[in-house]
């Protein structure tokens, strides 16, 4: 006999069948998530989303649904990932909010419930629009308060479902976007797929909760995109707060970017928004709260990665962030970046993401801080060492000079658990804009249709035959960060000589030349740039700064009119490196054929 109501053991098991339903079917969603952005991950952030509300559920059983519901509300909000992820956990908030101390779901609560549901995910998002999940939610919501007289809740849960599939089917027609794909709302799909699975959770008991869906983490697929997003960065930040006027917040944020959503309890909230500026978004939000997790993804470089050719050959190009190389030419390329993390007053910002180097070298200037760098985990080259194998038949790696840190160790370490034979590794035994010169080599083999052997050979040899040189303003940073000792920096504050520094063959720093005065030695750097160049042929040049831009712009100029038809780029210097030369350092790297 079917159950007139649903009590705590059932609600836990049929919440469990909801989201392993959802994580089966993520590289469905992915593929047809074409709004508000077409970045291909809304299965991907679903999954994520709702495997950490089956694990919290999974740990302990509760005695009443309503307490399972606000489980499932709490890991919901702290492991929301995406628009659609942020969404649904709002509405899982408001079904707990109407479940109550709830010790089972009769029709009546669950209508109750309900209603509070759709109003919380509706106020959470800043623009709504028909079309999405939200008119998905609405309908199921409208179905469900319609039967609320019902005695068997299980009829009332079968009307609702049937009530959101219509809605899902219109959703095609109600949004441009998802017309011109021919395709339904992912995010609404999703919800369609969790109350899928509800349901057959209530019928069919216990069935799959022990499944390793739950605990795996599948990679993402590769991204189909039409337009560029609109925003940069997909930006998310968790925070406990005491009081905080959510309105007022809604109309600062909005300022920074679009696809704003706001979730969260009474002392809890979750904020979604794509924007250009994350930073600026963490600063805004530090005062409201304690911030216990964040997150920003780039949105261009995913979007990039389906149309650029790179991302449709058979090779795919990894970096870390102490790579310099122009944000247009990784995005027109999509060339993925692991980020190197930014120690600053105790807390990590992931570099060029988190906190762009303008903002950093400014604190440093005005606050006197002096941040660090520590390098990413094999878990993030893991990450997007699985994301670039999506598509492509092998992966280079052009990273960081491994005597200089860890970081290449954490790829190499990456690719022994992801797939050897395909991962290629290059040391650069350089860093910055060096290491950019030779990606834009290995650009130019992929790009050429030229075998990843062709491409590794190229870039192999570069790398013997790249230069960067460095000019530091001031030793207090190479101090501060272990790289000079106290009475050598010491001694160059005292005497005013300011090091000009280089790499050896095996990629270890050393100080090349010493000249009296920043000016003086910005000047040895180019003149030892210059010279190198004209060693080889063909030279490449590029100049990178860390908060020096009219000091660049001089080395620029001062390249082109020696090799007027040399290609050169100016690029903003990664925190990765500033950190340790200081605001107002500067380099040029050089990168040239040998002659014939």
């Amino acid at each position: 006999m079917r159950p007139r109501t649903v009590d705590a053991a059932q609600f836990q098991r049929a919440v469990v069948a909801g989201c392993l339903r959802v994580i089966r079917h993520q590289r469905e969603l992915n593929e047809i998530n074409v709004f508000p952005v077409p970045d291909g991950d809304t299965g991907t952030n679903l999954a994520s989303t709702l495997r950490q509300v089956a694990d919290a559920v999974l740990r302990e059983d509760r005695a009443a649904a309503g307490e399972v519901a606000r489980v499932v509300a709490e890991a919901a909000l702290l492991g929301a990932r995406g628009n659609s992820g942020s969404i649904l956990a709002q509405f899982l908030v408001g079904l707990a909010e109407g479940l109550g101390a709830a010790r089972a779901l009769d029709a009546a609560t669950l209508a109750r419930a309900a209603r509070r549901g759709r109003e919380l995910a509706w106020e959470a998002v800043v623009e709504p629009q028909e079309g999405t999940i939200l008119s998905v939610i609405t309908a199921w919501q409208a179905a469900v308060d319609a039967a609320a007289a019902s005695t068997d809740v299980v009829e009332v849960l079968r009307g609702g479902l049937s009530a959101a599939r219509e809605a899902l089917a219109r959703t095609t027609g109600q949004l441009e976007a998802l017309r011109r794909a021919g395709v339904v709302d992912a995010g609404a799909r999703g919800f369609v797929q969790w109350m899928e699975g509800f349901l057959d959770g209530v019928q069919a008991g216990a069935a799959g909760l022990d499944d390793p869906l739950i605990r795996e983490r599948g990679p993402r697929p590769r991204v189909t995109a039409e337009t560029p997003p609109s925003h940069r960065y997909c930006t998310e930040c968790y925070l406990e707060t005491a009081t905080i006027d959510r309105d007022a917040l809604r109309r600062r944020l909005a300022a920074h970017g679009d696809s704003l959503v706001l979730a969260g309890t009474a002392d809890r909230l979750r904020v979604h928004i794509h924007t250009d500026a994350p930073e600026a978004v963490f600063e805004l939000l530090a005062p409201q709260g304690r911030i216990l997790s964040r997150k920003v993804e780039d949105l261009a470089e995913q979007a990039a990665g389906a149309s650029s050719a790179t991302a449709a050959g058979r090779i795919a190009l990894v970096i870390d962030s102490a790579c310099d190389l122009p944000e247009e030419f990784l995005a027109l390329h999509g060339i993925r970046v692991v980020p190197v993390l930014i120690l600053l007053e105790g807390e990590s910002h992931r570099d060029k993401v988190e906190i762009t180097p303008s903002m950093l070298y400014q604190r440093m200037e005005r606050d006197g801080i002096a941040p660090t760098t520590s390098q990413p985990s094999p878990g993030d080259f893991k990450l997007a060492f699985e994301e670039a194998l999506h598509g492509h038949e092998s992966v280079i790696y052009i990273g960081l000079s491994s005597a200089l840190s860890g970081t290449f160790q954490a790829a190499a370490a990456a690719a022994r658990m992801v797939d050897a034979e395909r991962i290629h590794l290059v040391d650069s035994r350089s860093v910055s804009a060096g290491i950019g010169l030779l990606a834009a080599e290995a650009v130019r083999g992929i790009e050429a249709g030229e075998s990843i052997e062709q491409v590794l050979h190229s870039v192999r040899s570069a790398a013997a035959r790249v230069r960067i040189y460095l000019s530091v303003p001031t030793t207090r940073y190479l101090v501060r960060g272990g790289r000079l000792k106290p009475l050598q920096g010491l001694v160059a504050k005292l005497t005013g000589i300011r090091p000009v520094l280089s790499l050896d063959p095996d990629g270890r720093a050393l100080a090349v030349a010493r000249s009296l005065g920043a000016a003086a030695a910005r000047r040895r750097a180019l003149s030892l740039a210059l010279r190198f160049a004209e060693s080889g042929v063909r030279p490449r040049f590029a100049v990178a700064h860390a908060n020096a831009i009219d000091a660049a712009a001089r080395l620029y100029r001062a390249i082109a009119r020696r090799f007027p038809e040399a290609p050169v780029s100016v690029v903003d210097a990664a925190p990765a490196i500033g950190v340790h030369v200081g605001p107002g350092g500067a380099g040029v790297a050089v990168l040239t054929d040998s002659p014939a």
